[in-house]
């Protein structure tokens, strides 16, 4: 199978034009592009080429993305069109999919490109299976049922009223587990998850929404055997020996669905200590800042870091580092709740986020346990080095305005306080023993 790949990519930015063609060759496509950022050149490419793909950033100076989707549109164009943007908002990157745009990417995570892409280029193929499948029923009732059997999607139609199944294909006898005599007989709520996205009245409300216009949606369903996964859904009225039906086209997107998942979780995660990163950190804790407020409870935000991380790195080599990092975290696991936040935010740094009644004291939590655990671990008797950290901590009181990074930095500058006063401490400790040792030579 060729992995060429031909891409337009509507875009003002070389650099960044650049960038998704470097990622487009990370995710093993071979990119035939060409960039343009005015009306006039687009509707020349498009007039003198195809295209196998087409990528625009939504805003440039003299042209938009919304602009770029219409001219694809009035030229009626079945090209999977993808915005990419740093700076679009959700309700606007709803309203571009609901105007043709099959997706989204964000500048910031082009990882997720490849995958999209090779989605998007699956679900054009088959839109185009489709047409040809429809265009061959509408042609020759006599190969209605082969061509109906022949789709390696599941096919219902539906009574337009009701939403009664009126028939089934094989394939999709074969993703319910079921007879197609017994799928004439389903319910909605008998194949449905029950949970939105969609339970059965809002699953029945799409039928009725697809007499009017096509609808296509993403949906949690249900074999016979119980077993739940989750599908997409292409549903359109059509006029089926004479009748108006209403007919879905359904494709098993479990596989997808579970690399989105991958995508998502290590995009947020931390790839050496499994903790959450700097990112991962901040969209949960400001989710925990607002559940907080909601039950008027106290946020605790502790701020940690390795003490001589650098010596142990010089020292012994990045190898000691690296695990000294994961030991670390560790720690910091067994001492912290399932139900705080923790991340490592940096080189040798660390956060945690614990949400308490107004009566507790985080004291036996971050110094009591902690300070247990790391004893416990430092008396290895094959350790090389002493693992210690520095300790800040910040707190937002309930009806407070605070922000999550606001708390961060109040429990930075606690940190390294109290890592300056702990050095002190231990300068002096060492002046007095040196003094101590010149006056008494024999003192050990």
């Amino acid at each position: 199978m060729s992995n060429t790949l031909k891409v337009l990519i509507v875009e003002d930015s070389e650099d960044d034009a650049f960038l998704v063609i470097h990622e487009l060759k990370k995710s093993g496509y071979d990119v035939i592009s060409e960039r343009v950022d005015t009306a006039e050149d687009l509707i020349s490419t498009l007039d003198s080429t195809s295209w196998d793909i087409i990528l625009s950033d939504y805003l440039m100076p003299h042209f938009t993305g919304a602009e770029a989707l219409k001219l694809i549109n009035e030229r009626g164009l079945d090209i999977p069109f993808i915005i990419m943007s740093g700076k679009i908002g959700e309700e606007t990157a709803v309203k571009m999919m609901k105007a043709g745009a099959v997706d989204y990417v964000t500048k910031d995570n082009l990882a997720l490109l490849g995958p999209v892409i090779k989605r998007e280029l699956h679900e054009a193929q088959m839109r185009r299976e489709h047409k040809s499948t429809i265009e061959q029923l509408r042609e020759s009732e006599e190969n209605y049922r082969s061509i109906f059997d022949a789709v390696n999607d599941a096919i219902f139609i539906h009574d337009e009223d009701s939403g009664d199944i009126l028939d089934v294909n094989i394939k999709m006898t074969q993703m319910f587990g079921c007879t197609r005599e017994k799928a004439r007989s389903l319910r909605i709520e008998d194949i449905s998850a029950g949970q939105s996205p969609y339970t059965r009245i809002e699953a029945i409300q799409k039928i009725k929404d697809a007499v009017r216009e096509p609808q296509r949606f993403e949906w949690r369903c249900r074999d016979s055997r119980g077993h739940l996964f989750w599908v997409e859904i292409n549903m359109k009225n059509l006029k089926l020996g004479g009748k108006n039906r209403v007919v879905s086209v359904v494709r098993d997107i479990s596989e997808y669905k579970l690399m989105e998942e991958e995508l998502r979780a290590a995009a947020i995660t931390d790839e050496l200590t499994g903790l959450l990163n700097r990112r991962g950190f901040f969209n949960l804790a400001e989710q925990q800042l607002k559940v907080a407020a909601r039950c008027k409870a106290r946020v605790h935000l502790v701020y940690l870091d390795i003490d001589d991380f650098k010596n142990i790195n010089d020292r012994l080599c990045h190898k000691a580092g690296d695990q000294a990092l994961v030991d670390a975290a560790i720690i910091l696991k067994e001492t912290f709740r399932e139900s705080d936040i923790v991340a490592r935010i940096g080189g040798d740094e660390f956060v945690a986020m614990l949400m308490e009644p107004l009566d507790a004291n985080i004291g036996h939590i971050v110094f009591d346990r902690m300070k247990g655990f790391i004893k416990e671990y430092n008396e290895q008797a094959d350790l090389q080095y002493n693992l210690q950290f520095s300790v800040g901590t910040a707190t937002n009181e309930p009806g407070l305005l605070c922000t999550v990074g606001d708390l961060l930095c109040r429990a930075d500058r606690s940190m390294y306080k109290n890592k300056r006063l702990r050095k002190q401490k231990a300068h002096l400790s060492h002046v007095r023993t040196k003094k101590r040792r010149e006056k008494h030579p024999g003192m050990p």
